[in-house]
């Protein structure tokens, strides 16, 4: 979480939303006063939870003043599409298991991908239906919701979708007197913690080979340079995973995230309409 009493502004971050990217451009105004807590510690309702993410439920019980200035200050936090998002967090888990057991980072096998994804289904759907706090090691599966509304109001009061970074950062500027503009115009290529994923060796061959002289002169490609030249080398997460999307495990998103799509669906249109 971001938050500066100067400017009355907060900063939700929802896992696997972009999140770390957004801290990037916003850091500088942090003014939280536990944001040097380690990011995984004990809390005695909830266990041992990721600090980083901490859903509005388990906020307002370990740190009430930060809820009330939740509630009270400019909110702000995005969402993704719950179906990519769920695969990014699968991968996410299987990378943070690997460096945990002191493992090197590897591509993963298909038998490897499909086998973690029936171990999350099955551990979520051991969970109730009803709000709750998951533990550290599957924060990155929390419903997107639980950092936006409690008991069915919604207190984080700008919500965007991710795509929508443009819009985003210009109504932080509007509300808050926080510019961002010059990082605002290209923000939409910046996006750094995504899951990477290339058509084929080649491909990343070719990004690890110029990715100095890209970042060199970067101030002379154009705006949407990089954007396009991860769409030609990269799948969307969407494509990478689509041979696991089968209709077991779409039913079970579909109804385990319900609310989070109805979230992003409501969000993306509203949003997509005021652009217009």
């Amino acid at each position: 979480m971001i938050l500066n009493e100067a400017h009355c502004f907060v900063f939700v971050h929802i896992p696997k939303c972009g999140g770390s990217s957004i801290r990037n451009v916003l850091e500088k105004y942090n003014r939280w006063p536990h944001k040097y807590i380690p990011k995984v510690r004990e809390t005695p309702i909830h266990g041992i939870i990721y600090h980083s993410h901490i859903p509005l439920f388990t906020l307002r019980e370990i740190y009430p003043e930060s809820f009330e200035q939740v509630c009270s200050f400019e909110s702000f936090a995005l969402v993704r599409n719950p179906f990519d998002r769920f695969f990014s967090s699968v991968q996410q888990k299987m990378r943070t298991d690997m460096l945990r057991n002191n493992l090197n980072l590897r591509p993963f096998t298909k038998t490897e991908i499909a086998r973690e994804i029936q171990e999350v289904v099955a551990y979520l759907s051991t969970f109730p239906d009803s709000p709750h706090q998951l533990p550290h090691n599957y924060i990155h599966f929390q419903r997107q919701v639980d950092f936006i509304f409690l008991e069915n109001v919604q207190l984080v009061k700008n919500v965007f979708c991710l795509d929508q970074l443009d819009v985003f950062f210009s109504t932080i500027e509007k509300k808050t007197g926080i510019s961002e503009n010059c990082i605002t115009k290209s923000y939409p290529n910046l996006i750094k913690n995504q899951s990477r994923q290339y058509k084929n060796n080649t491909y990343k061959w070719i990004d690890q080979a110029t990715k100095g002289c890209r970042i060199r002169f970067k101030k002379y490609l154009p705006v949407r340079f990089n954007g396009l030249f991860r769409n030609i080398t990269e799948l969307k997460t969407s494509n990478v995973y689509a041979n696991y999307l089968n209709p077991s495990l779409r039913n079970f998103i579909a109804s385990y995230y319900k609310e989070d799509i109805e979230l992003f669906d409501s969000i993306c249109s509203r949003n997509t309409s005021t652009k217009s």
